[in-house]
């Protein structure tokens, strides 16, 4: 039996963020229709229980324990080496969804033909994080930053 494509695989790297993931997933599991995507945590070797929560929890998501801290660029080329979805959807521990943002995200992609995508960050007071709204980078505009 192959495996079935879903249209998003989220990653999300974990070091010592067990509290941040399970709010982070439930964000998304109350947000989202979780049944088109795939979520994958990998652990950076922490050991911190999210395993444990995650199986208990959130029995849908895949999780990939790593024996050594591998760093983030590295741990998270490795899950989407596992992934399955059309799409990867690179997800920071410490994020919760206020709104359907990665339906938003991949409905962008499908209708324009796009082969990456970004959104706004806010923080807890609903400020945006100007790191992810910032013009497209040059010579100059990096200096000034």
């Amino acid at each position: 039996m192959g495996l079935t494509m879903k249209d998003v695989t989220i990653i999300i790297v974990n070091w010592n963020s067990k509290q941040y993931i399970i709010d982070c997933l439930k964000s998304i599991f109350k947000l989202e229709n979780t049944d088109r995507y795939e979520i994958i945590i990998i652990d950076n070797a922490s050991y911190d229980g999210i395993a444990d929560v995650a199986e208990k929890q959130f029995p849908t998501v895949n999780f990939i324990q790593s024996s050594k801290n591998l760093g983030f660029a590295s741990a998270n080329n490795i899950a989407a080496q596992n992934a399955t979805g059309k799409y990867l959807f690179f997800l920071n521990p410490d994020t919760i969804l206020k709104t359907k943002a990665i339906q938003g995200l991949f409905s962008l992609l499908e209708k324009n033909n796009y082969g990456a995508a970004g959104c706004i960050l806010m923080d807890e007071k609903n400020n945006i994080q100007h790191a992810c709204a910032r013009t497209f980078p040059t010579l100059w505009n990096q200096f000034c930053y």
